[in-house]
């Protein structure tokens, strides 16, 4: 048996008041009524302000992550997608480009990334030529500029970024 003076009041049981009336079940008053509509009305119109903007997260590539307590979405540390505009130059400016690396500069510009455009920059048709050369993305102009001296017909290339 338990000991029920040990126990805190509130975890002793109810006592039962017994009443010679019957328990009569009451309808709700309509102010009752309109207070309960009103409350799942704006239950709704916020669940389906929920779905929209969870529909919109999902549109803008934003994951359902944690995002909440210190440190947010996983601090700055956490890998996240790049979603800014870089307006770094995109454009190599090859000079000294002789006669056999001016007729291979295509494909072998091709091999760092995806060319946009190879443009030459002079009008003479003797070596030693100019070119200016586009890519789609810095990086891969990034990855020209750093392994182009590594190639044998670009040894005695000089290269520099083009900021027009």
């Amino acid at each position: 048996k338990i000991d029920e003076s040990r126990q805190p009041a509130s975890a002793k049981p109810p006592t039962s008041v017994t009443s010679s009336e019957p328990a009569v079940a009451t309808e709700p008053s309509t102010s009752s009524k309109e207070q309960l509509d009103a409350v799942a009305s704006e239950k709704a119109a916020l669940q389906d302000k929920l779905r929209s903007l969870q529909q919109e997260a999902a549109r803008l590539g934003m994951g359902r992550g944690r995002g909440r307590g210190r440190g947010g979405m996983g601090g700055p540390w956490a890998a996240r997608p790049m979603m800014s505009l870089d307006k770094r130059p995109r454009t190599l400016v090859l000079r000294n480009v002789g006669q056999d690396a001016a007729e291979q500069l295509s494909s072998e510009m091709a091999q760092f990334g995806e060319v946009e455009n190879i443009d030459k920059l002079d009008d003479q048709n003797d070596a030693p030529f100019s070119y200016a050369v586009k890519y789609r993305a810095r990086w891969e102009a990034e990855k020209a500029m750093k392994a182009i001296h590594a190639l044998d017909l670009f040894a005695n290339v000089q290269v520099e970024w083009d900021h027009q």
